[in-house]
């Protein structure tokens, strides 16, 4: 019995990892062929193509390259976790500082729809900042990318000051 444990184990955790290879490249594939789609499109020779719209390819190009930039930093974050190699970088920081720029950097994805409630005045908190960064970001991210596309709700992000610290709600619905 032990040994097939041991089989059913293994089959268990190489299973996990070929799940994982098969969502990185979905989310790997999905701003490259982004990227593809409109370099492609603005090199075509002979298209004339309008400013806004050439506007328009080059800040999708951005965008998806940032997504790219994310996707392998969280890989290498993952990995430096797993392998006890992280460590955080805590200091005072204004929640303010760093939640207002994600949500101006992520608004044109939400087609503007993101709102921001200060629910009195958050209290400095010791973090590290550029990880609540990444966290903010992800979770804004995934409201985007799964609730955008399906209803006219704005994302709502409500920052409140509570006695033992601070919670921050994020509503997508």
């Amino acid at each position: 019995m032990g040994i097939l444990r041991d089989l059913s184990a293994a089959r268990q955790i190489e299973r996990m990892k070929s799940d994982f290879v098969s969502l990185v490249s979905h989310e790997l594939r999905t701003p490259l062929s982004l990227i593809k789609g409109y370099a492609s499109t603005v090199l075509r020779p002979g298209l004339a193509i309008a400013p806004d719209t050439q506007d328009r390819f080059l800040q999708g190009i951005s965008g998806a390259t940032d997504r790219l930039a994310q996707i392998i930093n969280n890989l290498l974050n993952a990995s430096r976790i797993e392998s006890g190699l992280f460590v955080p970088r805590l200091a005072v920081a204004s929640l303010r500082a760093f939640i207002e720029p994600v949500v101006q950097d992520l608004q044109p994805q939400a087609v503007g729809r993101i709102a921001l409630i200060w629910d009195g005045e958050p209290p400095n908190v010791r973090v590290d900042a550029e990880q609540m960064r990444l966290v903010i970001s992800n979770i804004i991210g995934n409201a985007i990318r799964y609730a955008i596309p399906h209803t006219e709700h704005p994302i709502v992000l409500t920052v409140r000051a509570v006695d033992d610290g601070t919670t921050i709600l994020v509503s997508d619905s």
